[in-house]
């Protein structure tokens, strides 16, 4: 399989990818800013500081939002994402997931469900999940279950 040469090329393959991995139901439409993000992450047992400015340097980037850490959905989620880690990689393509969980949480859940390959970041206190609209209307404690590629420019891509 030949891959994608151009940056335009691999952002489109990654929004297929990930049309594939979670239902759209975005909040924000295509060619929205997103606001740029600082959070408490984890990558398996290891805490780090999670940038989405850093991270789009020069390619995309997908962020996933589940409910909780643990639950069986957001586990099947997170593990279907680690499964296709490598693949966004080849892309050029970074993925992050978020959850309004605790980063104690999430450092066990990145180790277990994502099997130390792909991050999670804490967004305990809901600001990154209130400016990517994914608060769950009917219990604002929780993400709901939405994703985003995000081009490098910072805008909505799919």
């Amino acid at each position: 399989m030949k891959l994608p040469e151009t940056r335009r090329e691999r952002l489109l393959l990654m929004m297929l990818a990930f049309s594939w991995l979670v239902p759209a139901q975005a909040a924000l439409d295509i060619g929205d800013t997103v606001a740029k993000f600082s959070a408490s992450a984890a990558l398996g047992d290891k805490p780090f500081t999670c940038l989405l400015v850093g991270a789009l340097a020069n390619d995309p980037v997908g962020v996933y939002f589940f409910p909780a850490a643990f639950s069986t959905s957001c586990s099947i989620e997170a593990h279907a994402f680690e499964e296709a880690v490598e693949q966004f990689a080849a892309l050029g393509a970074t993925v992050v997931g978020a959850s309004t969980d605790d980063l104690k949480t999430l450092t066990k859940f990145s180790s277990q469900a994502c099997q130390g390959k792909s991050p999670v970041a804490s967004d305990s206190t809901r600001s990154i999940s209130k400016s990517f609209d994914a608060l769950m209307q009917t219990r604002p404690d929780y993400a709901k279950r939405i994703s985003y590629v995000i081009a490098p420019n910072g805008l909505v891509a799919s």
